[in-house]
């Protein structure tokens, strides 16, 4: 078997902790003996429970509420946005309509904003209102 290269710094929280759960699995189903690596993974077991209590503490942030709700108020925010401009796009004034038009090249890029994990939700929000006119 062959494994393949994972980039584990550039997984999400949840992914990473879901990669190293299965590994562990994996590894307690075949033998960490038989595998060849079982004194490394008696560490590794270790180090793992670090990362458990870790993401425990990540999940109950005091903070996690507020920003829950801060990121609803956004959400609801760039849906209005976006029905106001689907609107325009059938005002009786040909402006209107040019601007709703101009809007729709950008939301179309971006696309649903509200959909995207919170972090990458804020960076599209930051750059959708960069666009210069």
């Amino acid at each position: 078997m062959k494994v393949k290269v994972i980039s584990q710094s550039k997984m999400r929280n949840d992914e990473y902790y879901q990669y190293h759960s299965e590994f562990i699995e994996l590894t307690n189903r075949h033998g960490a003996d038989e595998l060849k690596f079982g004194q490394q993974f008696d560490a590794y077991i270790l180090l793992f429970a670090d990362v458990d209590a870790a993401m425990m503490k990540i999940m109950k942030s005091a903070y996690t509420a507020k920003i829950n709700k801060a990121d609803k108020r956004r959400d609801t925010v760039f849906r209005g946005l976006v029905d106001k401009s689907r609107a325009a796009e059938k005002h009786f004034r040909p402006e209107v309509q040019r601007a709703a038009a101009n809007l729709k090249i950008l939301f179309d890029k971006y696309g649903n904003i509200s959909r995207k994990p919170l972090n990458e939700q804020t960076a599209a929000t930051v750059n959708l209102l960069k666009v210069e006119s």
